[in-house]
């Protein structure tokens, strides 16, 4: 595990030589409170990452979850979210859309 400054975690999950590698949960520790996620550019404004990792980077598929409660579901490359995925809104609407680069296609 790895822990921020203040004893919170930062990430738990499985490593390769010093690197988020494989299946985690990755926590934001510096995060802006927001009303809405724009989705059609999801930002960085997200709480809690839970999937795939690849050399310390979102990698594969995974849910973001934004400090509003709404999340993202999907493929993700390089960070980013990216290919076929689900946003899930506060008012349980479902935009299911393909993304690059966090941005809706």
């Amino acid at each position: 595990m790895l822990y921020f400054p203040d004893g919170n975690t930062a990430y738990d999950g499985q490593w390769v030589k010093d690197m988020f590698e494989g299946y985690g949960r990755l926590y934001n520790n510096d995060i802006s409170s927001m009303s809405s996620v724009d989705y059609k550019d999801l930002g960085e404004r997200w709480l809690k990452y839970e999937g795939d990792f690849k050399q310390n980077k979102k990698e594969g598929f995974g849910t973001i979850t934004f400090s509003n409660g709404e999340f993202y579901t999907g493929g993700f490359k390089e960070d980013k979210a990216h290919g076929q995925g689900e946003l899930h809104t506060k008012t349980r609407e479902v935009i299911k859309a393909r993304w690059n680069n966090n941005k809706i296609v």
